[in-house]
């Protein structure tokens, strides 16, 4: 259900091209062999139980594509996602504008952040945010106050010209 809603939504936006969907982790392996897709993005919750430990398999088969994980809330979903090395992960209850987004920003933003532009704390707080850090978590884990989380992103979101905090984690997991 929710692989075919999301490939309505995708075939809607001119800027994404889909080239298969599957339902089942089998036809997933499958798919991701014979196409090669540059981005998969995987339902957590698939037939044959959670698909978040095959996140390394499929990115193999697949030659290489960034992975996309979408589960719904979740004690350790996020970083249980982030582990077996995906390179987003996404609430299902997030609006269909910021899963297509985050899927063109994913593929758009590859080798395009510049570390250089910022400095090694915003690196740091980039990092951090890249791996689903609240801002509380990321004062708590550098030992900075929270306004100067704040102002770090603040920055950051200039330096690398996005929008939001999801944009930043877009580039920096992307880079």
């Amino acid at each position: 259900m929710v692989a075919q809603g999301l490939q309505r939504l995708m075939d809607l936006d001119p800027r994404l091209l889909v080239s298969g969907c599957a339902t089942t982790l089998r036809e997933a392996r499958s798919l991701s062999v014979q196409l090669k897709p540059q981005v998969i993005v995987l339902d957590r919750r698939m037939p044959e139980g959670n698909a978040v430990p095959f996140t390394q398999e499929l990115r193999d088969l697949a030659g290489g594509a960034k992975v996309i994980v979408l589960t719904g809330s979740g004690p350790g979903y996020r970083q249980e996602a982030l582990d077996f090395g995906a390179d987003l992960f996404l609430s299902k209850e997030a609006a269909s504008d910021v899963i297509v987004e985050a899927i063109v920003r994913l593929v758009s933003w590859e080798d395009r952040v510049p570390q250089a532009v910022l400095t090694e704390r915003e690196q740091d707080v980039a990092r951090l945010l890249s791996s689903g850090s609240s801002n509380k978590e990321i004062a708590d884990t550098l030992g900075i106050s929270l306004n100067t989380v704040k102002t770090h992103l603040k920055h950051i979101v200039t330096q690398l010209d996005v929008r939001d905090r999801v944009g930043v984690a877009l580039a920096w997991r992307g880079r």
